[in-house]
């Protein structure tokens, strides 16, 4: 029996220093992914006032606008839209479906922080806990103290990266459900027109 605690406890101890780097990693791609969203939060009302253009008068009004900050999904979507020849509408199902999949891309890696944070944080809790508990025992208040702190610090990290990617995701799939907006209106103006 004592091999096999001796085993899991060697096994644990290796998975702390990874599961530390996947944090730190996360933490970074956490900061990334809100700089895009902020980023891209500076776009939206200039975005919306084309979008609006788009959903009254159809995607012709697209050749006159001026270079929309358009996502490339949205803008090809719209483009396979604009094009189509006279009598030839695009399947809409397939247009909006294409497009619900490369949101999904989109948001995968935020969906991903979400799950991952919180878990790499509680892992990283409860592997140095084993050894402060035995340094508890033992006496050594020091080894303890270090490894509490290692503890704290992963959960609290795995927290952030979790809420900053459930931020992300937030926002993502509320733009995401405007731009759908945006497309069924223009499929439903391109079938009028086609009609």
């Amino acid at each position: 029996m004592q091999v096999v605690n001796d085993a899991l406890n060697a096994i644990s101890a290796m998975l702390l220093l990874p599961t530390m780097i996947a944090l730190v990693a996360g933490f970074f791609i956490a900061v990334y992914l809100l700089y895009n969203v902020f980023q891209s939060s500076l776009r939206r009302p200039r975005l919306r006032e084309d979008f609006s253009q788009v959903k009254t008068r159809g995607v012709a009004v697209l050749a006159n606008c001026r270079q929309l900050p358009v996502r490339k999904r949205l803008w090809a979507c719209l483009a396979e839209i604009s094009h189509t020849k006279p009598g030839v509408l695009p399947e809409s199902n397939r247009v909006l479906s294409e497009f619900e999949i490369a949101c999904a891309k989109e948001s995968e890696l935020a969906r991903m922080l979400v799950r991952l944070g919180p878990m790499l944080g509680l892992m990283g809790t409860l592997i140095p806990m084993g050894p402060a508990l035995t340094a508890l025992g033992s006496g050594d208040m020091q080894v303890m103290a270090q490894n509490l702190q290692i503890a704290f610090a992963t959960t609290v990290i795995g927290i952030v990266v979790g809420g900053a990617g459930f931020i992300a995701v937030a926002i993502m799939q509320r733009w995401q459900a405007e731009e759908m907006v945006v497309l069924e209106s223009a499929l439903s103006v391109a079938g009028a027109s086609h009609a």
